[in-house]
């Protein structure tokens, strides 16, 4: 009897959310993620990344549409961690029905691929569009969803081999024992390799130094900072379905302005850190509450003055990171902006897939976020150029434009007021035709 009470829930629920008729509740859920682990694999390999869920404020319902890049990636399994209980079912999408609220953090999914022959570069894995998160009371929430996964790179030569030249060399300084540089040059022997890995860690900090040079990343891109013994991946997943195409440029070291000092500590002393950097074009419900609420303050602003103004696209900006194996970690827009402030870095901004309304001759503006949290309008090129220059420190929340009031639309005014006229007075003769006829049919009777 339970397991029937459950199955038709179940399907109450699916029919509920389904239906184009079903109205919805949409809710702000500040700080709640959905992420897609990232990790590296080479050609061959079979990986399984996490799925996991982060500021949880309680949910009755995942409806999560499965997305990847199927030129390098085979699908093996996915997999649903049971919670409260209630299992998974997965087909295109994954979905979680349940009576009560989940509240827990961590992972709910476990996707495992296998790494095509031949492929290279990075395989994004990540939650479609369509994708529903509801509570209990059927309330539809606003959730960021992190994309993830695979940087695929080749498998290493091997170089042991090559390692074992060097052993013949040995002898040789072994040979002539019996005379006194011979016991000197076994003791420079051991002295060279402790500069080899003196040198190591010197080449380590090489990455950090050419960093003070100008660093470039794009969208499908990733690069490896070496930082003492580890090393950190800093990786832009590539532009697909609703993904903006972004670029990161910096001169300072970004990567330690992204790790918390633990965190760098850690890196230092040999673990790796995955830093994943996206940007989403999405709808004005989705974004959160202060940045819905700053880009209606941007709107008014732009139309105080009466001029036209409206939106061309808004921004979902996501970084997240994970160190060694633990669960990802999110940050906020607000960090991201503080650590490129540090590093003296800024984003570029694809705006070729943003078309202004026709016959409006129109400024460009981006609305910006920075360290602080205050936001402000900047002026910025046309949509022909394709990469726009975000402000250093700063991260673009939205992209607007606004069309200077001419003197057409003076004429608008004119005309409505001319028509509203011509309404009045056709309203008084009617009025004075009804009073005449009927002092007409008052005489008649009289």
């Amino acid at each position: 009897m339970k397991k029937r009470l459950k199955a038709i829930s179940i399907i109450l629920a699916m029919i509920l959310a389904l239906a184009p008729g079903f109205p919805v509740q949409k809710a702000y859920a500040a700080g709640t993620a959905i992420t897609v682990q990232t990790l590296e694999a080479h050609p061959g390999d079979t990986v399984t990344l996490k799925v996991s869920i982060s500021g949880n404020t309680g949910v009755a319902l995942f409806q999560l549409p499965l997305s990847y890049d199927s030129d390098k990636l085979e699908k093996v399994s996915f997999k649903g961690v049971k919670l409260m209980d209630t299992d998974w079912t997965i087909g295109q999408e994954a979905l979680w029905v349940c009576l009560d609220m989940y509240t827990g953090n961590g992972t709910i999914l476990e996707l495992t691929f296998k790494v095509k022959d031949g492929t290279s570069g990075f395989a994004a894995v990540s939650i479609g569009s369509g994708a529903l998160v509801a509570d209990y009371d059927e309330t539809v929430l606003t959730v960021s969803y992190v994309s993830g996964g695979v940087n695929i790179t080749k498998k290493p030569a091997p170089t042991e081999p090559a390692s074992t030249e060097p052993a013949p060399t040995e002898p040789k300084p072994t040979e002539p024992k019996p005379t006194e540089p011979a016991p000197t040059e076994p003791e420079t022997v051991p002295s060279e390799s402790e500069t080899v890995i003196g040198s190591e860690t010197e080449s380590t900090e090489e990455p950090t130094e050419p960093e003070t040079g100008r660093k470039s990343v794009k969208s499908g891109e990733s690069i490896e900072i070496l930082i003492g013994e580890g090393k950190a991946l800093i990786s832009l997943p590539a532009a697909k379905t609703n993904r903006a195409e972004i670029g990161l440029e910096y001169d300072g070291n970004l990567s330690e302005q992204l790790l918390t000092t633990e965190e760098l500590k850690r890196v230092t002393e040999g673990e790796k850190a995955e830093i994943s950097i996206s940007a989403d074009w999405v709808s004005e419900e989705e974004m959160t509450y202060k940045n819905h609420q700053a880009l209606e303050t941007a709107l008014a602003e732009l139309q105080k003055d009466g001029s036209l103004a409206g939106v061309l696209g808004t921004l979902n900006l996501d970084l997240s990171k994970r160190i060694g194996n633990d669960a990802v970690v999110k940050m906020t827009e607000a960090e991201i902006a503080e650590a490129l402030k540090a590093a003296d870095g800024c984003f570029t901004l694809n705006l070729s897939e943003l078309t202004a309304p026709e016959g409006i001759e129109s400024e460009l503006y981006m609305l910006l976020l920075f360290e602080d949290g205050s936001t402000k309008l900047k002026k910025i090129t046309e949509l022909s150029h394709d990469a726009v220059t975000v402000e250093s420190g700063a991260v673009p929340l939205a992209v607007l434009y606004v069309s200077a009031k001419t003197e057409k639309s003076y004429w608008f005014y004119f005309i409505g007021l001319g028509i509203a006229v011509v309404v009045i007075l056709a309203i008084c003769l009617l009025r004075k035709k009804q009073v005449l006829l009927l002092t007409g049919k008052q005489k008649k009777s009289k």
